[in-house]
């Protein structure tokens, strides 16, 4: 019986002594709004929480020697294809504002009133124009940022753009941090190395 060669059991985290686990980590979402809605900026939100979607890998089954083989076919993304972020609101509120731009720029908040429709008809801001442009789509990112401020990985989503929005908790009795959500939906993503 071969014998397990030293060097491989030194290299092996059999006695627990490796500590590098995903601690202490940081989310930062880039949308970059600026190239779909005039005058907004960029958006670097602070995430607190967001979900990276399921992945499968398919298969087909394939006759072999009498038996059926399971073979793998390629790397499947989540069906639904929607993405849930949650985070917290700068002081200037920068960020929700250029969110709810691109919103409206899409055609999500439709005006009501009969002034608010004629005007947003003359203007073009708000009306639903039957369906969303590929002008409107972007391609956002998650950066994930290490403990010690070290970019780590890029979860990238392509051809997104805003689905809805989530309410806004405003409460006195804590005041302190202002947390909102809001869902995009995309075509595919990816999981990249960070650009150097």
């Amino acid at each position: 019986m071969e014998s397990v060669k030293t060097e491989h059991i030194n290299n092996v985290n059999a006695q627990g002594l490796n500590q590098s686990f995903a601690v202490s980590n940081k989310w930062i979402g880039y949308f970059p709004i600026e190239n779909v809605v005039d005058k907004a900026k960029g958006v670097e939100l602070n995430l607190t929480a967001f979900t990276v979607p399921q992945m499968t890998i398919g298969s087909t089954s394939i006759p072999y020697k009498g038996y059926n083989v399971e073979m793998p076919t390629k790397l499947v993304n989540s069906e639904t294809k929607r993405l849930n972020v949650n985070y917290i609101v700068k002081s200037d509120w920068s960020d929700y504002m250029s969110l709810y731009a691109w919103a409206a720029d899409i055609g999500i908040f439709v005006p009501t009133t009969p002034e608010a429709v004629n005007t947003s008809i003359e203007t073009g801001v708000g009306v639903n124009n039957g369906g969303i442009v590929k002008d409107q789509y972007i391609n956002c990112r998650i950066w994930l940022i290490g403990p010690y401020k070290n970019h780590i990985v890029d979860f990238v989503f392509y051809d997104s753009w805003i689905v809805s929005f989530g309410d806004l908790q405003m409460d006195v009795k804590n005041a302190d941090q202002v947390h909102h959500s809001f869902t995009i939906a995309y075509s595919r993503f990816t999981v990249e190395a960070p650009r150097t």
